[in-house]
């Protein structure tokens, strides 16, 4: 719809004398796919605008004094940058400008002129620091992030409205005709399609999910709210249902034959997608040849394919706390090319020969063919590491030497030793939370993720050093101010950050994640490191990954569930044939787009364990707990509980009667009349106020000391 926008109001920009009528405005689009019913929406939208005149023909006219106004406009206010909006919990946004790294433009939430998380606007720049930091306003809404909406169906006397459940869309009532409710009925949840925007945006209901108050609901509402769709296409199933998975000899022959050399997986107890398994075997030289084995996911979703553009969609896997919205049809990611125990299976691997320290004496790159012998689970492999009985003890025990060296020498280098604390919810039989328990990460974990790390970073260099189109996994280095904002709290606590060097930061921040460890502090500390990184994205430059003090880097481990990941694995086959064919710009376009939707698998999981939170804490209101400050905002302070990590909001109006004032640099609220301080690490205790489930928020209030 935006695109037809576009086009229409160009016609009239090239004609501003000439009165069209719908029909002739339908003519003009013939190469757009559209609908007479579109057209009129359009132009019934840009009239309530002032952009176009309506005569009294019942044509419509390009409005001179909108046209005047709209270059005097652009040329008052170029240049303006074009971005998407990134929106903060506080409700202000950062502006993501494509090809400007660390440069997003900050815009306040009075100046966001309605726009929402995931548009497209324009902006213009208001104000630049001396630091580089820019300050802006939006100008412009060029295209909507949010086509489909969960929200509540509701009905008033002027006809039948979608309430949605964002919180940065409830200004926005959407309405529904009659004939578009597709029977649902009021006080459902539904999806609903917006079919124009504008002032008052119609749209059409998509979907009913059923009445809010169900954990299935729920969850299916997050997913949709953050732009993933629920079900496949019948063409994308289709076409999985038809893959035939038999492995021909004459494939075989193509590919380097693993299935005689001991090969097994190492995954979580409850995974079915294996992405990933490991190959060892003594050579006569005394060395060890290693290799990591991943689903040839690219064998099986060609280009042009259904299941290729729903991949391409889609972007990743997206993991809830109670379930998987898969990147590729279920019989494609838990069977055909799941690296199950005792079966054959096409793969892409890395294959290295190393001895004990980690050294690398030969590498290879490649389709093969392998057979997993077993299935560890993490658990498993840890019992072996610590001591258990296995016909594989001798091969896991040489990995993890191995791995461990490797990890030294990252270390070494300048890598982060980042590790938050991950809780993992347990749930009754009905899916509702009861407890959580964090998760640990012990040498099992990490001797898979050391070969993992080491396959992405070779390959890497091996395609990086031809300058041919790639997919490389950026992390640039930390935002200096940031730093030093984490430097002022560390000194809060006695800890000391040393700044002076790219090197001295990573050495210092690992110092402080150490000295941290087992402390009431410790997630703090590991929040307020994460903030003060760059975020990592996907792009076709190199710049390096600063948390892995790697200067080449990408995605090759995991196919099955994101799609970078593929097309790492097509270019490396195209750079073994000898001829890259991928084009920058295509690349260029996937980069920013799976960064896109890796981002918003991520608001998803966070926003389906918020709700758990609340689900755990629901019968505890009037329950007192230990807190300490864990974000600090104009409205109030967010305080995340020491026994289960649950964050909630005191809100200012409920803190100790004052006025406060705001310190964006220190993250504090100061009274005006009694000096009281609220800033990030202090510990509190908290009682439950409130909870609500449908916005997934917890209400604390302070307990104030005798």
């Amino acid at each position: 719809m935006d695109k037809i926008e576009a086009k229409i109001r160009k016609v009239f920009q090239k004609n501003p004398d000439r009165e069209y009528s719908p029909k002739q405005i339908k003519k003009q689009l013939s190469r757009q796919r559209t609908t007479k019913e579109q057209v009129k929406r359009i132009l019934n939208y840009l009239h309530g605008r002032g952009v176009i005149l309506k005569t009294k023909q019942g044509g419509f006219k390009a409005s001179a004094k909108a046209l005047k106004n709209q270059a005097a406009k652009d040329k008052r206010d170029k240049p303006l940058l074009v971005g998407k909006v990134d929106r903060t919990r506080s409700g202000d946004a950062y502006i993501v400008i494509p090809g400007e790294d660390n440069a997003d433009v900050f815009v306040s939430s009075k100046y966001l002129q309605n726009a929402f998380d995931g548009d497209t606007v324009s902006v213009q720049v208001t104000r630049k620091g001396r630091n580089g930091k820019r300050d802006g306003k939006v100008a412009e809404i060029i295209s909507r992030a949010h086509r489909r909406v969960v929200g509540t169906l509701r009905k008033n006397k002027y006809g039948f409205y979608v309430e949605p459940d964002r919180k940065d869309l409830q200004d926005v009532l959407i309405n529904i005709p009659k004939s578009e409710l597709a029977g649902a009925q009021t006080e459902e949840k539904v999806i609903a399609q917006i079919s124009t925007w504008g002032e008052y945006p119609e749209g059409t209901i998509i979907e009913s999910l059923g009445l809010p108050g169900s954990n299935e609901v729920a969850m299916k509402s997050i997913l949709v709210e953050h732009g993933f769709h629920l079900d496949f296409s019948t063409e994308t199933i289709a076409e999985a249902d038809a893959l035939d998975d038999t492995i021909s000899e004459e494939e075989i022959a193509k590919r380097r034959d693993f299935r005689d050399i001991l090969t097994f997986t190492i995954d979580p107890v409850d995974a079915k997608d294996f992405d990933d398994a490991l190959s060892v075997r003594k050579l006569e030289n005394g060395h060890w040849e290693v290799g990591i084995h991943i689903a040839d996911v690219s064998h099986y979703v060609r280009p042009g394919s259904a299941m290729e553009e729903e991949a391409a969609e889609r972007a990743t896997s997206v993991y809830l706390v109670d379930r998987v919205l898969p990147m590729l049809p279920e019989s494609l990611s838990n069977v055909v090319c799941s690296l199950r125990p005792q079966e054959e299976k096409l793969c892409f691997s890395a294959v290295f020969e190393m001895d004990f320290k980690g050294k690398i004496y030969d590498q290879w790159f490649g389709r093969t063919v392998i057979f997993s012998d077993h299935r560890f689970t993490y658990e498993g492999a840890q019992e072996v590491i610590d001591g258990a009985d296995s016909p594989f003890a001798d091969e896991i025990k040489t990995l993890n030497k191995i791995a461990t060296a490797l990890r030294k020498k990252r270390m070494k280098s300048g890598a982060l030793a980042f590790e938050s604390t991950e809780v993992r919810f347990i749930l009754d039989e009905n899916g509702k939370a009861v407890g959580v328990k964090l998760k640990e990460r012990k040498a099992a974990h990490m001797l898979v993720e050391d070969f993992m790390l080491l396959a992405n970073r070779k390959v890497a260099e091996l395609v990086n050093k031809q300058k041919v189109p790639f997919v490389n996994r950026e992390h640039e280095s930390p935002d200096i101010e940031k730093l030093m904002q984490l430097k002022r709290f560390a000194g809060r606590f006695g800890y000391e950050l040393e700044l002076t060097t790219p090197k001295t930061i990573a050495q210092s921040l690992n110092a402080l994640l150490k000295a941290v460890e087992g402390k009431p502090e410790e997630s703090l500390f590991q929040t307020l490191v994460l903030r003060s990184m760059a975020k990592a994205k996907y792009a076709t430059s190199n710049k390096g990954h600063y948390g892995l003090g790697f200067a080449n880097y990408t995605h090759f481990t995991s196919p099955i569930r994101r799609y970078p990941d593929v097309l790492v694995h097509r270019v490396l086959q195209q750079f073994l044939d000898g001829k890259v064919s991928m084009k920058k710009a295509d690349l260029d376009e996937k980069c920013v787009h799976s960064s896109e939707k890796e981002r918003g698998a991520m608001k998803a999981e966070w926003a389906s364990q918020a709700y758990k939170y609340c689900e755990l804490l629901e019968d505890k209101i009037g329950a007192e707990f230990e807190g300490v400050i864990s974000g600090v905002a104009p409205f109030g302070i967010f305080v995340q509980l020491l026994e289960n990590k649950a964050e909630g909001l005191i809100k200012t109006i409920n803190l100790p009667f004052d006025k406060y004032d705001y310190d964006e640099e220190d993250l504090s609220l100061t009274g005006r009349g009694k000096g009281k301080v609220f800033s990030i690490g202090q510990t509190l205790k908290v009682l439950v106020a409130a909870i609500d489930k449908e916005q997934r928020e917890i209400d604390f209030e302070l307990v104030e000391a005798e």
